[in-house]
């Protein structure tokens, strides 16, 4: 009995530590903000379907400042624009739509959200 008690306190314990190391699991909404800065710079702004939109609109120059709320598994679940020098609603749409489609590659504790503001240069 002794043996059993003190084996299934290993086993849940190593699953309660598991489950607080999860790779990718961010909890901390400064972490969570830097992380989504920097992947919307490095990977989002180099994506084929962005860059097909800045062909299709190449007078679509200037900065636009969008809020980016970020749920759950990396989905990002609204979007909307704040200011910006872009006057082409046809562009922000598409690429309020583009944003809406794009998970991001880290995930946040169930049940939590995260807005972002974040500004773009084209």
């Amino acid at each position: 009995m002794k043996k059993i008690f003190v084996l299934a306190f290993f086993l849940l314990s190593g699953f309660c530590y598991a489950q607080q190391t999860k790779p990718g699991l961010l909890m901390d909404p400064t972490e969570i903000e830097e992380n989504v800065h920097k992947e919307l710079n490095d990977v989002f702004l180099q994506s084929k379907d962005l860059l097909k939109l800045k062909s299709k609109y190449p007078d679509a120059k200037g900065n636009v400042s969008l809020f980016v709320t970020v749920a759950g598994k990396g989905k990002v679940e609204t979007v909307f624009k704040s200011d910006g020098d872009i006057t082409s609603v046809a562009f922000s749409n598409q690429l309020q739509d583009l944003l809406k489609a794009y998970h991001f590659q880290f995930s946040l504790k169930k049940g939590m959200t995260c807005k972002v503001k974040h500004e773009f240069t084209f």
